[in-house]
């Protein structure tokens, strides 16, 4: 008779990468005051989101924090970000008060999963598509305070 008793390790190795197409607006008002209409990921709002489960072992919930490159013509932008996540947005502080706050987005994402495993040996390419259809918030009021530094290039018209 012959008893068997099996544990797996798993070391987990992420890879991601993000090609998010936005429209963004952006009105500019006194050096101190902004009103923007802008695009988050819709993995919450918070860019907060857990990827799929293993059996019994749940990877990482983690703050997608990415470098994030902005070109913007007045009207639309494309950003292309790739993101090892880590976003630092170290903002100066700065308060934006909003009556309204409108968001607008089509976004399109493409992330790519690869996965080691040790023990249980498994690798698998994960290709997701997530296509937002058009939506929009309206918030009564807005405030956001926050430290930013931004490196943003205008192309007014």
């Amino acid at each position: 008779t012959h008893a068997h008793t099996h544990t797996h390790t798993c070391t987990h190795t992420h890879t991601h990468t993000h090609v998010c197409i936005r429209t963004h607006t952006h009105t500019h008002r006194t050096p101190h005051t902004r009103i923007h209409v802008h695009t988050h990921h819709t993995h919450t709002h918070a860019h907060i989101y857990t990827h799929h489960t293993h059996t019994a072992h749940t990877h990482n919930t983690h703050r997608s924090t990415h470098t994030k490159t902005h070109r913007e013509t007045h009207r639309d932008t494309v950003c292309i970000q790739t993101h090892s996540n880590t976003r630092r947005d170290t903002h100066s502080v700065h308060t934006d008060t909003h009556t309204i706050h409108t968001e607008v987005h089509t976004q399109k994402h493409t992330e790519r999963h690869t996965e080691t495993h040790t023990a249980c040996t498994q690798t698998h390419s994960n290709t997701r598509r997530d296509t937002h259809s058009v939506h929009t918030d309206t918030h009564t009021i807005h405030t956001e305070v926050h430290t930013q530094k931004h490196t943003e290039r205008h192309t007014e018209t």
